[in-house]
């Protein structure tokens, strides 16, 4: 090779080697995108890799639990107060119906007690003065019949009639007890029964007595249970 010849070689070589990034950034598009994108930085990773599944984690696990908890929580303090509220309406409810029931014993006693002073009366005798004491422990003791279901003189709670009145802190010198009992209510039924009764009839108009405790209660059927408490000093 000549001398001219291996100086042109040379330069069209030098030429070559200066223009070859041109000739490749003018190649064709399609085939050059992916070798621009990564190695030119045109895109990024993110664009340009796959996307990744999402792994099936636990989320609902991990978030749905507490939450599953609390509701679970928040039901049973509803059902709690629900059924404190029930019950406290029930509780208002019994009370009322025995503050009705007392109201009308209440009535019924001072009936009775109108029927024993006038029999007394008409024996020639003074009237009886009601006594609260004796009264309480008459009611106490019609309930006690109802509780217990028992109709006697001898009560599983108080014994006989002294443990009656020492339980309720009555003294006395002298003391007697009628009990009765029916169903349809009636005090002047009630009366007219012990009035025919030799034993009561003598109670009602003892001379020695001077102070009753009458106490009426009422059985969820409807029964009346009587209770008279005579004393005398």
């Amino acid at each position: 090779m000549t001398g001219i010849n291996r100086s042109l070689f040379i330069c069209f070589f030098v030429v070559m080697i200066l223009f070859m990034p041109g000739l490749l950034y003018f190649a064709d598009s399609e085939s050059a995108a992916p070798f621009g994108n990564i190695i030119g930085g045109s895109g990024t990773f993110e664009e340009t890799a796959p996307e990744l599944e999402e792994e099936p984690i636990e989320f609902s696990a991990h978030v749905y639990g507490p939450d599953k908890d609390e509701i679970l929580k928040e039901k049973e303090e509803y059902w709690r107060l629900l059924a404190e509220e029930r019950e406290a309406e029930e509780e208002a409810r019994v009370k009322a119906a025995r503050a009705e029931q007392v109201v009308a014993g209440s009535h019924k006693e001072m009936e009775m007690l109108s029927l024993v002073n006038r029999a007394r009366q008409e024996a020639g005798l003074p009237a009886l003065t009601l006594c609260t004491q004796l009264t309480a422990a008459a009611r106490n003791k019609s309930r006690d019949m109802i509780n217990n279901n028992y109709f006697s003189h001898t009560s599983p709670r108080y014994g006989d009639l002294g443990g009656l009145l020492n339980h309720h802190g009555i003294s006395y010198r002298t003391a007697g007890e009628n009990l009765a009992m029916n169903s349809n209510g009636s005090v002047r039924a009630a009366h007219n029964s012990l009035m025919g009764s030799p034993g009561h009839r003598k109670n009602i108009l003892g001379r020695n007595f001077t102070r009753i405790g009458i106490g009426i209660q009422v059985k969820n059927d409807g029964s009346h249970y009587y209770t008279q408490l005579f004393v005398g000093r």
